[in-house]
């Protein structure tokens, strides 16, 4: 593989995409990643006048104890092995305010990105096999959710094989499509409905999925007011994913899917907390949301039309980002590199996480972070951009070297 190297923009100075007004000035930055089988922290420091990656540091994920307990555990084990202090024992918090600035220089800013639960499980059913099934799995794929499987349950409706596969399967969430956005197409989508309630009632309450309706959009009032007899069903509504032939809307399907693995994270004990000491204007997101919106600004910042970005970790995240979309390209994979660019994708050139080894890296990547720390990093972006951007270009997204 040959890449030619180029002269990456000065940070030393916000430069284009990033505000201006929220850049530390001296101050610890603590970004820390909560994941479902381990928690990363990322501390900052500014050395003559450059944010640069001070410390670093991964441990075990502590289980399904409160999310403050996690967040305690990191911050002492940095702080031992740095021999400064993290943590206030006594407050229980991290050290966010101290008496003693001089010995005991707190931590002036602190951000998070949370994924601590498992992929969504997601599990489809539909009139009948084609467009809107193909749909949805396009959907599915462009979210963090994972596809478990699907039902077809035809015209006259089979609510015993949707309960057998829901009671196999045990998905998190059941996501209904069928019907264009026709008057007439409303009957079958009702059929639809109705077995997806019988079957539901077959489940026991407590494992009962959530339900998203995604399917014809006169019908969907009904729909709800049949999946409301079902004593309590999460029930929600997103636009239809195929209106009509070609009018696919898979994006706002996967961000309804997104949305709700977010609600799921909110309830986890500890999430308040963490709100707390979250430094303004930041706010505690999904891994996959941060490096999203990384790849947005990195584009921005460096000028580029557009950006394809993957984030390799148990399953690969593809963006693409590009100017004029609001809203960046989503699509996950298996963490496999002859799927490392979806049909009709630009090559990706920018990496975060380990590339296979057996596999030689994409020609045109410009930028390689080994660490895949990039997206926890990226947590600060709102509260102190130009010190995120800094960190980022010295220390992680760094040119990759020729063999």
């Amino acid at each position: 593989m040959h890449v030619t190297a180029s002269h990456p923009p000065d940070l030393s100075e916000p430069r284009t995409g990033y505000p201006t007004g929220y850049s530390a000035d001296g101050g610890t930055l603590l970004a820390l990643g909560i994941e479902l089988h381990r928690v990363r922290g990322c501390l900052l420091e500014n050395i003559a006048g450059v944010y640069r990656l001070a410390a670093w540091q991964t441990i075990p994920r502590l289980g399904e104890r409160h999310l403050a307990d996690q967040v305690a555990a990191l911050c002492r084990q940095m702080g031992s092995r740095l021999g400064r202090r993290l943590w206030d024992d006594d407050a229980h918090r991290p050290l966010l305010h101290s008496p003693d600035p001089t010995r005991h220089p707190p931590i002036e800013q602190m951000a998070f990105v949370l994924s601590p639960r498992p992929p969504l499980r997601v599990w489809v059913a539909a009139l009948s096999e084609g467009n809107s099934l193909e749909a949805a799995r396009l959907a599915v794929g462009g979210s963090a959710a994972q596809f478990q499987g699907m039902t077809v349950l035809g015209v006259d409706g089979n609510a015993a094989a949707l309960a057998q596969a829901l009671g196999q399967h045990h998905p998190d969430l059941l996501l209904l499509v069928g019907g264009y956005d026709l008057p007439d197409a409303v009957p079958p989508v009702q059929v639809l409905a109705g077995c997806a309630a019988a079957a539901l009632l077959q489940q026991p309450r407590r494992s009962r999925p959530a339900v998203l309706f995604a399917g014809n959009r006169f019908a969907a009032a009904a729909v709800e007011q049949t999946l409301a007899a079902v004593e309590g069903l999460t029930v929600a509504v997103a636009p239809n994913v195929l209106a009509a032939p070609l009018r696919l809307y898979p994006g706002m399907v996967a961000a309804a899917l997104d949305e709700h693995y977010w609600r799921l994270c909110r309830r986890l004990d500890g999430f308040g907390l963490l709100g707390e000491w979250t430094t303004n204007p930041a706010t505690i997101t999904t891994l996959e949301a941060s490096f999203t919106r990384l790849v947005q600004t990195w584009m921005r910042l460096h000028q580029l039309p557009e950006l394809h970005g993957i984030y390799c970790a148990e399953r690969w995240m593809h963006v693409w980002a590009g100017e004029g979309r609001p809203n960046p390209l989503v699509f996950f994979t298996d963490a496999d590199p002859t799927q490392a660019a979806p049909p009709g994708w630009p090559q990706p050139v920018l990496i975060s996480g380990p590339w296979p080894e057996r596999a030689p890296l994409p020609d045109r990547v410009r930028w390689w972070d080994r660490s895949g720390l990039a997206p926890v990093v990226a947590a600060l972006g709102a509260s102190a951009p130009v010190a995120m951007a800094q960190t980022l270009h010295h220390d992680l997204l760094t040119v990759p070297s020729a063999p």
